[in-house]
C-alpha cells in the first residue's frame, strides 16, 4: 500500500521532523491559544495588575503630591460650592456631616465632583459616613479607588 499524504488516517508527522517530504527545515507557527487573554478584554490582569469595574485614569489621587493637591482643591469646592454655612473655615479633619456643614444632597454634589476629577464612578455602597465625613477620609477614598477594583 503507498501512503497518500492526503490520507486522513495516515499517521502524523511530529513538527521539525523529516516526512520524507523535504520539509524538516521549515519553522513551525503555532497560534495564540484561545485562553490567553487579550490586553483589549475587561477584567484582564496585565503584569499583576487586575483592571475591572469602575474606570480609574485621569489626575487619580496616588502619592503624597496628589493626595495634598486633592485635599487641597477639596476643601476649596466644599468651601464654596458646598458648606451650608460658608463663614466657617474646613480644615481637613472637620467633622463635615456631624457638623451640619455638609448634607446628603452636599455629599451628592462631593460624589459628582470626585467622579469627575478623578475621572472614575463610585459605587452607591461606597457612598457610606466613614469614607465621606471629612475632607481627609474622602482623600483616603479616593487613594484606594486608584489602587484597588471598585
Amino acid at each position: 500500500m503507498i501512503d497518500d499524504p492526503h490520507d486522513a488516517d495516515a499517521e502524523a508527522t511530529p513538527p521539525g521532523a523529516d516526512d520524507g517530504r523535504g520539509g524538516a527545515d521549515e519553522a513551525v507557527v503555532s497560534e495564540p491559544s484561545v485562553d490567553e487573554p487579550s490586553v483589549d478584554e475587561p477584567g484582564v490582569s496585565v503584569s499583576g495588575v487586575s483592571v475591572s469595574g469602575a474606570s480609574v485614569s485621569g489626575a487619580a489621587a496616588t502619592g503624597t503630591e496628589g493626595a495634598s493637591e486633592l485635599r487641597a482643591d477639596l476643601v476649596s469646592m466644599i468651601q464654596s460650592e458646598v458648606s451650608l454655612d460658608p463663614g466657617v473655615d474646613i480644615a481637613t479633619d472637620t467633622d463635615l456631616l456631624l457638623s451640619g456643614l455638609v448634607d446628603s444632597l452636599g455629599v451628592v454634589q462631593i460624589v459628582g465632583w470626585l467622579e469627575d476629577r478623578l475621572d472614575v464612578q463610585i459605587d452607591p455602597v461606597d457612598i457610606v459616613l466613614e469614607n465621606f465625613e471629612t475632607v481627609d477620609s474622602m482623600v483616603a477614598f479616593a487613594n484606594g479607588l486608584s489602587s484597588s477594583e471598585h
